[in-house]
């Protein structure tokens, strides 16, 4: 917010809600992301999934320096969830 110049009350009053309302929102959407995150964590650590070396530098460029950390969190996540959506 502010990075475009609003504060918490202009941006609660642009959604028609009060700023209670908003950290109650933001504060259900990050519970909920930490449990679909540590639910996802169980599964690829039950179903040994890992991500190897190779697959980070596929989504590599010589332009773009990516974090391996970031990168082997997201690829873990991607396989995750294809293997759940192929059960």
């Amino acid at each position: 917010l502010q990075k475009v110049g609003l504060t918490i009350e202009n941006y609660a009053a642009s959604k028609n809600k009060t700023v209670p309302q908003i950290i109650q929102e933001y504060r259900q959407q990050l519970e909920n992301d930490l449990k679909l995150d540590l639910i996802l964590n169980q599964i690829a650590d039950e179903e040994k999934i890992v991500v190897d070396s190779e697959e980070i530098k596929k989504i590599s460029s010589p332009n773009q320096e990516i974090d391996p950390y970031l990168a082997t969190y997201l690829i873990r996540q991607q396989k995750t969830i294809e293997y759940l959506t192929s059960l």
